[in-house]
């Protein structure tokens, strides 16, 4: 074959290759950028329903999530729909539906066992403690809040060390067992200072003033 032969065949074959190829190529660059376009529409869901729970505006928010839920039960993305159902059962708990807010919660956490999802562990028992603490089924509440700190500490989360003790030591003022109620404030305190979150650490100490209160001293509380 002649050395001009031999280049016109190589075109040849590489414009049957490019033909044959090029639609394919097409399709995969199609997909990937509607998987961006999801994965972007999905981020501004979530993004916009943590905005108007910041709100209070829990009705809203509960939609918005609502929908991204619907997106993602069509895939395979177990962490997002559990982090999903944790956020709606929350919003149901602030808007008073309990048994709504029960059924997603504990959803939320069949989901994050079935696929070992241990980070978000603390979040979802945290949550279930919260349910149970406002429905009076105090036990469960001490259950719950004790698997939170085994969570969070296995994970190595301190925010929610520091919101499983504060919310233990709720629970145990409500037992009317001050000693364990305090000894929760102080280990929220400690948490709050350590990860600069003032609002954490402001709580506790709300929280020690109202336990003075409690015990018969008021004049410790105001500092």
């Amino acid at each position: 074959m002649s050395g001009r032969l031999a280049v016109l065949v190589g075109l040849v074959l590489l414009t049957t290759l490019s033909a044959c190829s090029g639609p394919r190529d097409q399709a995969a660059a199609a997909a990937a950028e509607q998987r961006d376009r999801d994965a972007d529409s999905l981020a501004s869901l979530l993004n916009e329903g943590e905005r108007l729970y910041a709100l209070s505006e829990y009705d809203n928010a509960s939609a918005v999530w609502q929908v991204a839920l619907e997106q993602v039960q069509s895939k395979d993305e177990p962490a997002t729909e559990a982090w999903l159902l944790t956020w709606l059962g929350l919003a149901a708990w602030r808007l008073g539906e309990y048994t709504q807010a029960r059924r997603l919660g504990e959803a939320a956490l069949e989901l994050e066992l079935r696929h070992s999802l241990d980070t978000l562990l603390p979040r979802s028992y945290n949550a279930l403690g919260l349910l149970a603490w406002y429905e009076g089924r105090l036990g469960d509440a001490v259950r719950l809040y004790s698997r939170t700190t085994a969570a969070a500490r296995g994970v190595g989360d301190h925010e929610y060390l520091g919101k499983a003790a504060n919310n233990l030591g709720l629970v145990y003022f409500d037992f009317g067992k001050l000693e364990e109620a305090r000894g929760g404030f102080l280990a929220a305190q400690e948490a709050g200072r350590e990860l600069g979150d003032g609002r954490a650490e402001g709580d506790a100490l709300t929280n020690l003033g109202m336990l003075e209160v409690r015990t018969g001293n008021p004049r410790g509380a105001i500092p």
